[in-house]
């Protein structure tokens, strides 16, 4: 590969891991991993060399039981698994006191699983205080409603992700331009796998909470919206040699 085309696969991965513009990062991540399609490369080739890891970078302060949920559920769906933390270790200047998130997996696959995380989290409780707003009975309190709402959203979240996962597994999924994608069975298994020797090594456990539900017709409501928001649509950029179709950068 020349230099020019090295320069370009950087600043198109700079763009990708440019929080500034979550839309402009989603673009350049698809031009990114076009471009590698065309020159026959693996996004893993782009990795450090280090395989999985994970790092204290770019951490996201945890909602609520249900914000972590999701987290740990779209972390899964992109080849990666979701650990929280507790503040003394992650908390940094201008960062908000409580439990953070972070994630192990290839630093590609992490940086996806992040924008799509952030993205859905965002949407979610913009929509739960939104719908307080417009929706809420005056006997229910404003907080009970968003709690309950983002459960209901969580719930169905999490339900979307492991259909989507299971149809990965098995090829039943398509990219945007209706192209079926490989099967993916064996790059969920191959990074479970690493995953799990990395955690061994490392001595990491997980703690797994239960949500609280305040109004049911606020769970309703949250599960409605999560029905809705975009989980999957990046999952095309990471499945091997399936780019080929996709216009140049």
């Amino acid at each position: 590969m020349d230099a020019k085309t090295k320069e370009r696969l950087r600043r198109l991965k700079a763009m990708a891991d440019d929080a500034t513009s979550e839309n402009e990062a989603m673009i350049a991540a698809r031009r990114l991993h076009a471009l590698l399609a065309k020159h026959g490369m693996d996004e893993s080739e782009l990795d450090d060399g280090e395989g999985i890891t994970t790092s204290d970078k770019g951490t996201l302060l945890v909602r609520g039981e249900w914000c972590q949920e999701v987290m740990f559920a779209i972390a899964r769906l992109y080849f990666c698994k979701g650990l929280t933390h507790g503040q003394p270790r992650f908390r940094h200047e201008g960062q908000g006191a409580g439990k953070r998130f972070s994630l192990i997996g290839r630093e590609l696959h992490r940086e996806t699983a992040m924008r799509v995380i952030q993205s859905v989290v965002r949407s979610v409780y913009a929509e739960a205080k939104r719908s307080s707003k417009s929706l809420r009975p005056r006997h229910v309190h404003p907080m009970s409603w968003i709690t309950s709402f983002c459960e209901g959203a969580s719930f169905r979240i999490r339900v979307r992700v492991n259909e989507l996962i299971e149809a990965g597994r098995k090829g039943a999924l398509e990219d945007e331009d209706g192209d079926k994608l490989p099967v993916l069975a064996p790059m969920y298994d191959a990074a479970q796998a690493d995953i799990d020797a990395f955690l061994a090594d490392w001595k990491v456990n997980v703690w797994k909470p239960k949500g609280e539900i305040r109004s049911a017709e606020a769970y309703g409501n949250g599960e409605a919206f999560g029905d809705g928001v975009a989980l999957g649509h990046e999952i095309a950029q990471h499945a091997p040699n399936t780019l080929t179709h996709a216009k140049e950068a």
